[in-house]
């Protein structure tokens, strides 16, 4: 832990001062979440269970009069538990570059673009790779001082296949304690209880697609997705950190694993990390 947090404080030391708009690419995390074992419909008596890292890192952020750039480094691994019919552990990796154009605002409008070369392995890290250029473009209206309709589009692999889907909704603040960030498909809402505390309540995709050897020697696809409803707990440690708890359900899942497609059954996620903390 006191590794992380030396590294957390000596990143975010050598940011530059920021008098742009603060992006989300600039947050620091390290999360460790674990999902409960669920059914997997594709393969009789096939149970899923899967262990997710995930590292968040800035790595450039510059301000000009156009508008403002913002680059970071994400490290993901999914390890997949399969039992019942089948017994394997598959160790999955994402790794990512996203960079992000934030244009000046123009009136009540503002662009946003995002590109993030990504790139998806198995333990192999080099034989088996799939790469997928993602992007997203949004727009926001500042309807009044407390409310922003906000649209766009996005391409990933957040719904198990590489695809392209909109992005709408709004984003709130009624007052300063309380955030709405509701735009399809992260959905949340966030409330500062004091100095040190803050909940939020969210709903969001999570998912991938990668190739990976099987044991046999022949080469397979493993791909899901689900929809995460969980509950968050902030609890400010030394500044400019805080820690993170997290817990909730993952439905709605859907998985793909060496050709055989089926439904994943609810089951329960809880999550802890260390992240910086960050001002929408």
């Amino acid at each position: 832990m006191k590794w992380i947090v030396s590294c957390v404080c000596l990143v975010l030391l050598s940011l530059p001062a920021m008098s742009f708009a603060q992006s989300a690419l600039l947050q620091v995390s390290a999360t460790h979440q674990q999902d409960t074992q669920r059914t997997f419909s594709g393969v009789d008596g096939l149970e899923v269970a899967r262990l997710a890292t995930k590292l968040h890192m800035p790595v450039f952020a510059s301000s000009s009069f156009v508008g403002d750039w913002f680059a970071a480094a994400q490290l993901s691994e999914n390890r997949f538990a399969l039992s019942g019919s089948v017994s394997d552990t598959r160790r999955l990796y994402r790794f990512s570059l996203p960079i992000e154009f934030e244009q000046r605002p123009s009136g009540r409008w503002q662009h946003f673009w995002q590109f993030a070369s990504t790139y998806f392995t198995d333990e192999s890290l080099l034989e088996q790779t799939r790469y997928v250029n993602e992007f997203a473009w949004q727009v926001r209206y500042q309807a009044n001082r407390k409310v922003s309709w906000v649209a766009g589009i996005r391409q990933d692999s957040l719904f198990a296949d590489t695809q392209i889907y909109p992005v709408f909704g709004l984003i709130s603040k009624p007052n300063s304690k309380i955030y709405h960030h509701w735009v399809f498909p992260n959905i949340y809402s966030q409330v500062t209880l004091n100095r040190r505390h803050s909940i939020r309540l969210y709903m969001e995709p999570e998912g991938g697609n990668w190739l990976y050897r099987q044991a046999d020697g022949t080469d397979a696809t493993l791909g899901f997705t689900h929809w995460k409803l969980g509950f968050d707990f902030n609890r400010a440690l030394l500044s400019p950190l805080q820690l993170k708890l997290a817990m909730g359900l993952t439905m709605r899942g859907e998985g793909s694993i060496a050709g055989a497609d089926g439904d994943l059954g609810v089951g329960y996620f809880f999550l802890l990390g260390i992240e910086s903390r960050f001002s929408q």
